[in-house]
């Protein structure tokens, strides 16, 4: 199963599931995976950019990455930012 960051919001229409910017999402299908990434929904991984087991942020030397590519020092600093991340992507 491949999980990928949410770069712009969308609802599934296959689950009708709402994934709001910065959350992940998961999938069997690379079919499906591909079309999403192609049509802009979600961010293509790298090794530099996988998704950690949290499915959150990334981690490297005491930086953590953000969905939107913006590092913050500190895991507790990042789950803080992700959370603003969450809540300004919902009220948009």
């Amino acid at each position: 199963m491949s999980k990928h960051f949410v770069a712009n919001a969308f609802i599934d229409k296959e689950t009708l599931k709402t994934y709001p910017v910065g959350s992940v999402y998961e999938s069997d299908s690379e079919e499906r995976v591909d079309f999403l990434i192609e049509e802009g929904f979600l961010q293509a991984n790298s090794e530099k950019n996988e998704v950690d087991e949290d499915g959150l942020i990334k981690h490297g030397g005491g930086y953590y990455e953000l969905p939107n590519g913006e590092k913050v020092k500190g895991r507790e600093n990042a789950l803080k930012a992700l959370e603003e991340l969450k809540e300004a992507s919902i009220e948009e």
